[in-house]
């Protein structure tokens, strides 16, 4: 025992023993002396916890300190209500009962000390004392919460409010009438047995539900609450509750009475003890109750915790996995008690009727068409050729859950996967079947990993086991991401969401599923071996595919997958698809149309499993865009985008004009589609085209500085700017600037000049809520604004100081993100792209395309993206005279210049 600990007991040994006697100490000096002994008990906890004293012999201590001192405060407020009484009383016909955490005897550094007055009736005396009481506490400078009820007040508020209820269902003494608390505990406990055992599981899994809902059904989330997130420790204490109501006697009782190996009890109340003394620290170092593990909160508790910095980890990295690996058995453990009681009623309800079982093949069982049990103590199991594998192979077939004794089954002979297993043929197959699969894949998947299987089979998947990935991007670990990119493609088999219909096809449709299922388990293994993970994960596939015997070709596609995993999310987002000959490359890189269905499907599953709402219909947009076209050059055999002749594109427009009852004359059709860029033939629609015209003519007509207009895309998700205007060198950043000062952010931006010097300028954007944006006034006064700086009777500067936002983080950083800036020379024919990874902040492309304009380096058009607090921005350049910059030293130069700009003492680095 720590020796701050031991202290601590003789502490509350001698508050104990001096309880008779606190009656006889003047108010304001046993007040003093209250003061100072919590004080004492306050410091002695933290040097406890410093230590390395338990979670669980932490929260005992503090809650047995809180006794003595509340034993006390009861024994002076006797006194003073009845100077006549003898030292030690009861006092008034009144009970003080600890209730939830504190009546469970576990009190965290700065938990809540909860307290019910309970009453057999209510009366001025009692509630006299009770008031003097309360004042004590309070006087003394203690925080707790309190109620005062009569016996029959407890049951109503019981029945009515279940949390309520729970709270008082771990109640104990603390001080007072026995008689009164024995009343109590008599009429609550019948209040229990008249809810019913089902009545009481149902409650249960509802909250449980609904908690899972609030946080994340995930136990591996980034940034957990140590206390309410699935793994947690309310899923231990909702353990304790249900098994209270179900007639255990503690947490020792439920072992014993057969519902889970001692085992995992063992191992689960050493998890709860981990992160009892987690939460502990948390508390310590907020100095107030705080149950989030924020990245900051765990960059601090880890060195705290005795946690170090290593090779391929952070302190705080290793500190996570040790929680999400406790986590993971607390989950384990809750999920197989509430499974084992819900079977336990469904077979009460046929009392004379044994369980249904009906054999399947190698020993198992389908118990009540829902569970998978063994039959014969697992000795057929093992000694079929598919030894485990076939447990999990039964369970993808009928889509049933394993019992608590074959997931014990499993786990107890994983030794038997051995070199044979992994190389036999007769595994691989079952391995396969199963990932052939077009649904509840994922399910059987998260099973194998949760009990160990799936990083024996594959060696190179264990390292992922927990591993946390600190990038302000993934919300989940390594492992867990992996897994649910094999959940979403599960979803794609059923799901009604009519812009995932091209994928939900391609999903069903596709004929090797298993290889793209290999392929999204591979993809990430090298995260957890340092930096440049996509090429440690395809470094790792030449030894992984011959040995499970993965055929040659299959092998070469999950080769190309994993490799190239990332480059369709690349390229649909960060570059140009109205370039023909950036389609024609990305088609010569994937080759076939299978790969690029498979590729499709995969980058979908990766992206939107990296964190709810990642994959949005605009993201989903930009890569249906580049399926479809590079599709069709695979199918065609033909360039995707022919040159488009001017006389071919004004017809279309003419015939449109036509249609629209519009007033354009051919030759002024003729003249504009002429003097615009290749590009913008290629890639803009009739009807835009005609829209753009009359827009020119609109600003020719009034002697307008510019014409501004506003289309709201619901269905997209943001509003579509126009503006035309005469081209002069940094319109880019007055337009990105005036956006910034109204709070609104650019999705992507299409500059387009005509000859005669016209500039069509698009812009996607959305507003500070990432919506629609729709408020008329603020496009009234952006117009204004616009005008006035085209005008000259304003500045740039001028417009972004009005807003105070400007420059700051989006979001806050918690770890250093460089800024990183590079050049692509090849990824346009008529422009050079300049990239840029920086912390995203208010006005970013603004302050970029301001100093760009003051190098004389016109933008053409922008691809803007986020990763979190990441901004990846792409910006087509060119010269003043519109001409591609090839001049290695000078994109160096500029480079250089963007990342002093935008650095500000963060991690800088240049890319060619």
């Amino acid at each position: 025992m720590a020796q701050s600990l031991q202290l601590l007991a003789q502490l509350t040994r001698d508050l104990i023993e001096a309880v008779p006697a606190a009656g006889r100490w003047e108010r304001s000096a046993f007040l003093r002396q209250l003061k100072d002994q919590h004080a004492a008990g306050g410091g002695l906890i933290v040097e406890a916890h410093r230590e390395g004293a338990g979670g669980l012999a932490l929260c005992a201590a503090r809650a047995s300190l809180m006794d003595a001192i509340l034993k006390q405060v009861w024994e002076h407020a006797v006194r003073a209500e009845e100077p006549s009484a003898p030292g030690g009383g009861e006092g008034p016909s009144c009970a003080l009962l600890a209730i939830g955490g504190y009546g469970r005897g576990e009190l965290s550094p700065a938990s809540d000390i909860d307290l019910l007055f309970v009453l057999p009736k209510r009366s001025a005396g009692v509630s006299r004392f009770v008031r003097a009481v309360l004042y004590l506490l309070w006087d003394a400078g203690l925080t707790i919460g309190h109620s005062a009820r009569t016996i029959a007040e407890c049951l109503r508020i019981a029945r009515d409010d279940y949390q309520s209820e729970t709270s008082m269902l771990e109640h104990r003494l603390v001080a007072g009438s026995r008689a009164v608390q024995a009343d109590f505990s008599r009429r609550f406990g019948s209040h229990l047995e008249r809810l019913g055992k089902s009545s009481h599981l149902k409650r249960r899994l509802a909250e449980r539900a609904e908690r899972y809902r609030s946080w994340d059904p995930s136990v591996y989330v980034q940034e957990p609450n140590v206390k309410e997130s699935a793994g947690g420790l309310r899923d231990f204490q909702s353990v304790l509750w249900l098994s209270r109501a179900f007639g255990a006697k503690g947490f020792d009782d439920i072992a014993k009475r057969g519902w889970i190996p001692g085992e995992e009890c063992r191992g689960a109340r050493e998890a709860y003890d981990f992160l009892l003394r987690l939460r502990a620290q948390l508390h310590i170092l907020a100095g107030a109750k705080n149950d989030m593990l924020t990245f900051d909160a765990q960059a601090e508790a880890a060195p705290a915790l005795g946690y170090e910095d290593t090779e391929s980890a952070l302190a705080g990295e290793n500190m996570m996995r040790d929680y999400f690996m406790r986590a993971r058995s607390l989950h384990t453990f809750c999920r197989d008690f509430f499974e084992v009681l819900e079977d336990q009623l469904r077979q009460r309800r046929w009392v004379n009727r044994r369980p249904r079982l009906e054999p399947i093949e190698g020993g198992l069982a389908l118990q009540e068409f829902h569970t998978l049990v063994l039959q014969d103590g697992g000795e057929a199991v093992l000694g079929r050729p598919q030894g485990l594998m076939g447990v999990f192979e039964a369970q993808y077939r009928f889509g049933c859950r394993l019992s608590p004794e074959l997931r014990a089954f499993v786990r107890r002979n994983l030794d038997t996967v051995d070199e044979r297993f992994r190389t036999s043929a007769e595994v691989r197959e079952s391995f396969f079947r199963i990932l052939q699969g077009k649904a509840g894949v994922a399910r059987v998947l998260h099973e194998m990993h949760a009990l160990g299987l799936l990083g024996r089979y594959i060696p190179e998947f264990e390292p992922l086991t927990c591993f946390v990935q600190y990038d302000h991007y993934h919300r989940y670990t390594a492992d867990e991401h992996t897994l649910l990119t094999q959940a979403s493609l599960d979803r794609l088999a059923y799901t009604k969401e009519l812009p995932l219909q091209s994928l939900a096809h391609i999903h069903r449709d596709m004929e090797r599923t298993h290889i793209l299922r290999l392929a999204l388990l591979f993809h990430d293994i090298g995260k957890a071996r340092g930096p440049r993970h996509v090429h440690k994960s395809a470094a790792a596939l030449p030894e992984i595919i011959p040995r499970l015997g993965i055929p040659a070709d299959e092998g070469r596609v999950i080769e190309f997958l994993v490799v190239n995993h990332m480059e369709m999310c690349y390229t649909a987002e960060r570059r140009d698809l109205e370039d023909p000959a950036l389609v024609e490359r990305f088609a010569e890189k994937v080759g076939t149309a299978e790969q690029l269905q498979m590729l499709y499907l995969l980058t979908y599953a990766d992206v939107t499993s990296v964190a709810p709402g990642i994959w949005n219909e605009w993201r989903g947009m930009l890569h249906q865009e580049l399926f479809r076209k590079t599709l069709r050059l695979l199918e065609s055999g033909e360039a995707l985008h022919r040159r488009r002749q001017t006389d071919e594109v004004s017809g279309q427009v003419i015939l449109e004009a036509r249609a629209a009852a519009s007033r354009v004359e051919g030759d002024l059709i003729r003249r504009h589609v002429e003097g615009m860029p290749e590009r913008y033939r290629a890639g803009t629609p009739p009807q835009e085209i005609l829209r753009h015209i009359q827009l020119g003519q609109k600003l020719e007509a009034g002697g307008l500085s510019c014409v501004v207009d506003v289309t709201h895309r619901r269905r997209l998700g943001n509003t579509l700017l126009t503006l035309v205007c005469r081209d002069r060198l940094g319109l880019f950043a007055m337009i990105a600037g005036t956006l910034a000062a109204f709070d609104l952010s650019i999705l992507d931006a299409k500059v387009y000049t005509r000859a005669d010097g016209l500039v069509v300028d698009s812009f996607q954007v959305v507003d500070a809520e990432d919506k629609v944006a729709a408020d008329p006034g603020t496009w009234e006064r952006f117009r204004g604004v616009m005008d006035d700086l085209l005008a000259g009777r304003s500045s740039l500067d001028e417009v972004l100081g009005g807003n105070r936002r400007f420059l700051r983080l989006k979001q806050r950083v918690h770890f250093d993100l460089p800024t990183v800036v590079g050049f692509d020379l090849m990824a346009s024919e008529d422009a050079t792209v300049l990239e840029v990874i920086t912390p995203d902040r208010h006005g970013l492309l603004a302050r970029i395309a301001r100093a760009l304009a003051d190098e004389g380096v016109s933008i053409s058009r922008a691809k803007i993206s986020t990763e979190g607090p990441r901004a990846v921005d792409a910006f087509y350049v060119t010269d003043a005279g519109g001409r591609k910059i090839e001049d290695a030293a000078r994109l160096r130069e500029l480079c250089d210049l963007l990342t002093s700009l935008l650095g500000e003492g963060s991690p800088q680095s240049v890319v060619a």
